[in-house]
């Protein structure tokens, strides 16, 4: 059987074995290359922002600070219906409220105020076929039986 040469763990022919104590300070001088260099790379880099708490994340940000207003704009609006919200009322007339919901109570009024005048007008419909089905078609009220006979 053959001799096997530079087994694994052995020393090999050109690197001659070390004493321990030798490996021990070998190990130590390169723990501490190690460390030194750690701390160099860690000198030359730029320093890193300070981390501000935000309310609004409810997280660590770096980026935005707390002096940021997180309180909703107020405005003064007018409103012509009773509005109610979690068992709060607002209106008829002035009120302050926070921009969203004056923007929703004005809009709500505004749907209101389009449904109740398509309400009150007389308005008359001819339903027919078209190219792709059913076609509504509002016409004016005076006209209508004279546009419907001609229809049909």
């Amino acid at each position: 059987m053959a001799d096997v040469k530079g087994t694994v763990g052995s020393p090999s022919p050109a690197q001659p074995a070390l004493p321990p104590s030798r490996r021990r300070t070998k190990m130590k001088s390169l723990l501490a290359q190690q460390a030194a260099a750690k701390a160099f790379a860690k000198a030359t880099q730029p320093p890193t922002p300070k981390r501000q708490y935000t309310k609004r994340a409810a997280r660590w940000d770096p980026k935005v600070s707390p002096a940021i207003n997180l309180k909703p704009q107020k405005v003064t609006v007018m409103l012509q219906l009773r509005h109610s919200v979690n068992g709060n009322f607002y209106g008829p007339g002035r009120v302050t409220l926070p921009q969203d919901m004056a923007d929703l109570f004005l809009n709500t009024e505004a749907n209101a105020a389009e449904k109740e005048l398509s309400l009150n007008q007389q308005q008359a419909f001819i339903i027919g076929m078209g190219p792709g089905g059913p076609v509504k078609r509002q016409v004016p009220w005076a006209k209508f039986d004279q546009l419907l006979t001609q229809e049909g």
